[in-house]
């Protein structure tokens, strides 16, 4: 940035010597001078607003995403590094302050990696303010991991035994054949009912999986806060968002579940009239 800085002075310099001399002179030398003077000034103008806006970037403070082992995003974290200073040991203590303690200091093998280095380097080059951090199995990050090990630790056979719904079809509206199946999969004691999440249609793939992980971290622990311990689950809803809960319901050992359903239909009149019946709970 001195160099810029050298730049824009020495021109200044000269823009201003070019003016003070070609102010009165009417001769040719004064007239080409002068209107060298306004080409400077423009010229000047331009290269100020570059150099301007190449400071703001270089001042830019980056942020970091942490993503666990199936890309669903952990934690976002607003640093206080800026991108002319970005570099492996200002991440790294950044790291360590957040995430780090005493007695086990983090460790992640991406951070050694070719495509984390070519992410500083985008950062460093203007090319983006954002560093994403994943994680790979083994690794170890402090509070993170644990809520990572949490999320993925089989469930203890302890407290009320549910059989989840986490679709938008009460349990009050069930035939009562579904009701029946459900009770038989594992002999529960409760049916409970969890509102399947609204799921936005414009957002991409990665914001449905993030949506889906925080989504779940919290109903986990109202579950665990209310002594209740889901142990199988209809997951009934948006494609992608039911791919992604299943995956974390299964890896707490929740067995997945879609209804099938028959279609019977009949003619009033000239209306055809459907209706959907219960068949059987089919494991995803």
């Amino acid at each position: 940035m001195m160099s810029r800085k050298v730049t824009l002075i020495v021109y200044a310099i000269l823009w201003l010597t070019l003016t003070w001399f070609a102010w009165d002179d009417k001769s040719k030398i004064g007239i080409t001078l002068a209107r060298l003077d306004v080409g400077s000034a423009v010229a000047l103008a331009l290269l100020a607003g570059y150099a301007f806006f190449e400071a703001r970037k270089g001042d830019d403070f980056i942020s970091i995403t942490i993503q666990d082992r199936q890309g669903l995003t952990l934690d976002k974290i607003d640093t206080a590094v800026q991108r002319d200073h970005c570099s492996r040991s200002e991440i790294a203590g950044v790291l360590r302050s957040y995430h780090g303690d005493q007695s086990n200091y983090y460790k992640i093998k991406y951070l050694n990696s070719p495509e984390y280095r070519e992410q500083l380097r985008q950062v460093m080059n203007g090319k983006t303010d954002q560093l994403v951090i994943k994680l790979h199995a083994g690794d170890s990050l402090a509070s993170l991991t644990k809520e990572e090990a949490t999320l993925g630790e089989t469930l203890p056979n302890e407290g009320d035994m549910i059989f989840l719904n986490l679709s938008n079809h009460p349990i009050k509206e069930w035939e009562d054949e579904q009701v029946t199946a459900a009770h038989l999969l594992g002999q529960h004691d409760r049916l409970v009912d969890l509102a399947f999440p609204n799921v936005n249609p414009a957002l991409s793939k990665q914001e449905v999986l993030d949506l889906a992980h925080g989504f779940w971290r919290n109903a986990s622990a109202e579950f665990k806060q209310n002594g209740q311990t889901p142990k199988h689950a209809l997951v009934a809803g948006e494609p992608i968002m039911c791919f992604a809960l299943v995956q974390l319901l299964k890896k707490q050992g929740i067995e997945c579940y879609a209804a099938t359903t028959k279609r019977d239909s009949h003619y009033e009149g000239e209306h055809k009239v459907s209706k959907f019946r219960f068949v059987r709970f089919r494991a995803w």
